[in-house]
C-alpha cells in the first residue's frame, strides 16, 4: 500500500522500491529506494510528505501491533525533477486515488469506511466517512495524514483533492418542530 501512494508521488515511479527487514518480531524497518530526482518530491515541502508518510505507518503499526520505522533518505546529489506547472488533467485517476485513500484509512480504522466524492472541474472534495467508535485521537491524526497524502496524489496527476475525514452521517436526522 505504501509503494501505491509513492507511485502516484513519484515523477519516476519505476525507479521505485520499497523493502520492509523485520528487526524484531514486533519491529519494522521501511527502506525505500527511489529516482534521485524524487528524493526532494518524497520528502515534500518543510518534510511535508515524509511526516505524513511516517504518521502512517506509525498509525497502522500501531493499528496492527507493530512498531514501524522509514529509514531517512540518503541526499540527493542533484536537483528535483520538477513537476510541469500545474495543469488540470480530465482524465485524472479517479477511481485509483479513492481506491488508495480508501485503503490507508481502512488499514487504520477498526471499521470500514465510506468514500463521498463531489468534483468540480479541477478540484474535488472527498470526504471519507467512519462508523462510531472509531478512537477520535487516531481519526484525527489520520485525517491529517490522508489530507497531505491525497493533496500530493492529486498534484501529480492534475487534480486538486481536498480530503476530509468524517464520522459517518446519521441516515434518518429527526426534525425539529
Amino acid at each position: 500500500m505504501l509503494k501505491d501512494v509513492l507511485d502516484e508521488i513519484a515523477l519516476h515511479p519505476h525507479a521505485l522500491a520499497v523493502h520492509v527487514e523485520e528487526i524484531t518480531a514486533d519491529l519494522l524497518e521501511v527502506r525505500i529506494d527511489c529516482d534521485p530526482g524524487d528524493v526532494k518530491r518524497l520528502i515534500g515541502s518543510k518534510g511535508l510528505h515524509i511526516s505524513a508518510l511516517r504518521r502512517w505507518v506509525k498509525l497502522w503499526g500501531d493499528a496492527n501491533c507493530f512498531g514501524v520505522t522509514i529509514r531517512d533518505f540518503e541526499a540527493p546529489k542533484d536537483t528535483s525533477d520538477r513537476y510541469d506547472k500545474f495543469q488540470h488533467n480530465p482524465a485524472w485517476p479517479k477511481d485509483r486515488l479513492l481506491s488508495i485513500l480508501k485503503r490507508l484509512a481502512e488499514s487504520v480504522a477498526e471499521g470500514p469506511i465510506n468514500v463521498e466524492c463531489v468534483d468540480r472541474e479541477e478540484n474535488s472534495h472527498v470526504a471519507l466517512r467512519f462508523r462510531d467508535g472509531e478512537d477520535g485521537k487516531v481519526m484525527a491524526a489520520l485525517g491529517e495524514v490522508l489530507a497531505i497524502l491525497g493533496n500530493a496524489m492529486g498534484k501529480k496527476n492534475g487534480h486538486t483533492l481536498a480530503v476530509h475525514l468524517r464520522p459517518e452521517r446519521l441516515a434518518t436526522r429527526a426534525t425539529r418542530r
